[in-house]
């Protein structure tokens, strides 16, 4: 019941995204839905720095960026930005060698270095959430989402730790 109820927040929180046209904002959503799972459950969870791969339909081309996710027992990832969320054939990598291995290609050194000086940027982000220290770029977005999601909580009640029909996860 406990994975129904972070997957429902996480699909809560991608709704409220979709509808209010949020993007690029992936640091604020994880450590809202971190925050949510640590006050309403035990499970193990962790934020991890990741790259993603995905094919971007409004631009029509293979995106590769750096991103938050939330791991859960280490076994079920949750995506909690819906602009990653949607893309299409996404894949999710936690390092340089799975990626390059993967078949990503690096136009120069110089490309290559500041694509893991900003993956270590988002590790020392996700390091500090899994600590405790509150990493929020955005407080009034953090806040309006939490509103929202106060709106669609006490209107589930416990119905949000039962399963739904959406798929919100990725499971190893």
């Amino acid at each position: 019941m406990e994975l129904n109820f972070a997957l429902n927040v996480a699909f809560y929180m991608r709704e409220y995204q979709r509808i209010n046209n949020i993007s690029a904002h992936c640091i604020t959503n994880s450590q809202y839905l971190y925050d949510m799972i640590t006050k309403n459950t035990k499970l193990n969870v962790k934020v991890k720095s990741t790259y993603v791969i995905s094919y971007d339909e409004k631009i029509k081309t293979v995106r590769c960026t750096n991103h938050l996710i939330i791991s859960l027992n280490n076994k079920t990832v949750i995506d909690p930005s819906y602009d990653t969320y949607v893309q299409k054939d996404r894949r999710y990598f936690t390092n340089v060698k799975d990626l390059v291995t993967y078949g990503v290609e690096f136009k120069d050194r110089t490309t290559l270095k500041e694509f893991i000086t900003k993956y270590l940027h988002f590790e020392k982000i996700a390091n500090d959430m899994n600590k405790g220290i509150v990493q929020v770029s955005d407080m009034k977005y953090y806040h309006d989402q939490a509103d929202h999601m106060e709106i669609i909580y006490k209107e589930k009640g416990d119905r949000m730790f039962y399963p739904t029909n959406q798929p919100t996860a990725l499971t190893k």
